[in-house]
């Protein structure tokens, strides 16, 4: 018996553990929608078409070791407790 989850991420350090990616695109809207690559993630980040296997490609070479979210921005016009 075998077991499947379809999970739908941005996040590289996920996708470059997943045995299988699918990746849509080349844009959103109607530019996007269509298979660009997939496979194990060295075959999508080989796919020079693809957004995803160019930020994948740095991270599977070990050029990056992990993407770290962004900090959140400080919010305008509220002050701080004290």
């Amino acid at each position: 018996m075998s077991h499947s989850l379809i999970q739908v991420s941005e996040q590289l350090d996920v996708i470059k553990t997943a045995d299988w990616v699918i990746d849509l695109g080349p844009e959103g809207g109607p530019a996007g929608g269509r298979i660009v690559a997939e496979g194990p993630p060295e075959a999508v980040a080989a796919v020079s078409e693809s957004f995803t296997g160019q930020y994948l490609r740095p991270m599977l070479d070990g050029r990056v070791a992990s993407v770290a979210p962004a900090a959140p921005k400080p919010r305008r016009g509220r002050k701080a407790k004290t």
